[in-house]
């Protein structure tokens, strides 16, 4: 960081999606590291909706993260595909709680595993446009090559989400 940003927030500001990949591919913690004192790049647009290129930026920055094999959400989290289906396989808290304990993931990244838990039992089988974001997490796979707009899961609610996504 410097001056408290880090330089991925500066590619973000000046909307240069090259750069951002670059700085992704040089180092991936890139993507989930805080970029500034809101956090995370992702979360830092996601709070700054009037940014002048929220969304070009959003849009590649959930590509980079898919690409990652992580899964994005509105909140401007993104939580590892592997953790995420074994959260949803054992709907544990206490082994959720575990897994934050021993650092895999930070507290935004719980805090949306646990809104994820409080979805209806199934909706991962069932809701198409987080199997989309799953499925390509699961393959590295960045859609956006031929895609726009937003790709972060809200939660099954078609826009609004539930608090945390």
């Amino acid at each position: 960081m410097h001056d408290g940003e880090a330089p991925i927030k500066s590619a973000v500001d000046l909307g240069d999606p090259l750069a951002v990949r670059t700085l992704a591919e040089l180092d991936p913690t890139t993507l989930t590291a805080p970029c500034c004192d809101v956090g995370t790049v992702l979360v830092y647009l996601r709070q700054t909706p009037d940014h002048p290129h929220y969304s070009t930026m959003v849009t590649c920055i959930e590509g980079l993260i898919l690409e990652n094999g992580l899964v994005p959400f509105k909140d401007g989290s993104a939580v590892p595909v592997d953790i995420l289906t074994q959260a949803l396989e054992d709907r544990d808290e206490v082994a959720l709680t575990e897994v934050l304990r021993d650092g895999t993931i930070d507290f935004r990244q719980f805090k949306t595993l646990r809104a994820v838990l409080s979805l209806p039992q199934g909706f991962e089988r069932t809701d198409a446009s987080f199997m989309f974001l799953v499925n390509n997490a699961r393959e590295r796979k960045n859609p956006n090559g031929s895609a726009s707009g937003d790709l972060a899961f809200d939660g099954g609610a078609g826009g609004g989400g539930c608090a945390v996504m």
